[in-house]
Order: C-alpha cells, then structure tokens, then sequence
C-alpha cells in the first residue's frame, strides 16, 4: 500500500476514473494497482471526474 497522505498522480486518478467508467469495479482495480478501494471508488473522485 501507499505511504500514508501522499496523494496519488493526477495521471492515476484519471485512469481509474476511466476504468471505473469503462465498466471495471474498484475493487479489481484496487487488487491490480495496489492502493485502497476507496480511492477508486466514485465517491472519491468529486464533481470534476464525473
């Protein structure tokens, strides 16, 4: 897992989004990447990525 409040790449966060969208469910994604589901989750996003 990541080291504790060190946000993640704007690039990252932009890909998951993109994934989540494409029909993939954050808890694969979370497994696949190595951090937390609820950083992929859309609640995480904000009003920006949706």
């Amino acid at each position: 897992m990541r080291e504790k409040n060190k946000p993640y790449p704007e690039q990252f966060r932009l890909q998951m989004v993109e994934l989540v969208k494409a029909g993939r469910k954050p808890r694969e994604l979370a497994i696949e990447f190595g951090c937390y589901e609820t950083r992929v989750s859309p609640a995480s996003w904000g009003p920006k990525s949706l």
